[in-house]
């Protein structure tokens, strides 16, 4: 699914969805199922990911912890802080509810879901895949995350800050394939990332095994 270029009217909320999948489905190529093995030690950029971050020349990029920075003219910004905090309350207080274990975050899932977030405020889209064919499961394999299945919930909004990520949490919700992924019980960990251009906010979460 890709929502191109679109203006949305005030406090407009749209949502996409890739279910459970293997890593070929929401990849950009049919590619190896990659084994569960602990990733450690530094590399050289991948090719992907070096690909996917020259198209983010006007993007700024803040670490965890810090305070939100205010997009400058057209510029899109991503951040960490809590609106990843609240959407991730919002999934975990949905699978308690269910019986199902809380999805722990991780650090590199986060920075899948941040490219991705920041890609799709940088593109203007709403889709799974990057107009340069890179995906979710591409970003995981290229940063050396093991998995399993993989699946991502996507969402863009123009709603008022203090009302996103309720509103955003209620689409996802009301939607049968969204509500699936947050109360899959195959899924144990999750990346989070927000990036806003505007007044447009992009929210990307990967859910994997």
């Amino acid at each position: 699914m890709r929502c191109d270029d679109r203006t949305l009217p005030a406090n407009a909320t749209e949502v996409a969805v890739h279910g459970a999948a293997s890593p070929a489905a929401i990849s950009d190529r049919p590619r190896a199922r990659r084994p569960l093995a602990p990733s450690g030690g530094a590399s050289p950029r991948p090719p992907a990911m070096a690909a996917l971050r020259l198209g983010l020349v006007l993007l700024v990029v803040l670490s965890a912890g810090t305070a939100r920075s205010a997009a400058a003219g057209n510029r899109a910004t991503a951040f960490a802080g809590t609106i990843e905090d609240d959407v991730l309350t919002l999934i975990n207080g949905e699978r308690a509810g269910a019986g199902l274990p809380v999805l722990e975050r991780i650090a590199d899932a986060d920075q899948a879901a941040s490219l991705r977030a920041a890609d799709m405020a940088a593109g203007g889209y709403l889709g799974h895949v990057s107009r340069t064919g890179i995906g979710a499961a591409r970003l995981l394999e290229d940063l050396g995350v093991p998995y399993r299945l993989v699946g991502e919930n996507i969402a863009r909004s123009n709603y008022p800050l203090d009302q996103l990520v309720p509103v955003v949490h209620a689409a996802w919700m009301a939607s049968p394939g969204h509500r699936q992924n947050v109360l899959d019980g195959r899924y144990h960990r999750v990346g989070i990332g927000t990036a806003r251009l505007t007044s447009m906010y992009y929210i990307a979460v990967i859910f994997l095994d």
